[in-house]
């Protein structure tokens, strides 16, 4: 694969992620217990 190739398929995979994950990523930030 060229990094132009991966480059994109980590965008996409970081875009799925962001929109499964993205209440959890806050409830997490929201929690002091990670500090």
């Amino acid at each position: 694969l060229s990094i132009r190739a991966v480059k994109h398929i980590i965008n996409i995979a970081s875009r799925i992620t962001d929109q499964r994950t993205s209440t959890e990523t806050w409830n997490y930030m929201a929690q002091p217990r990670h500090l």
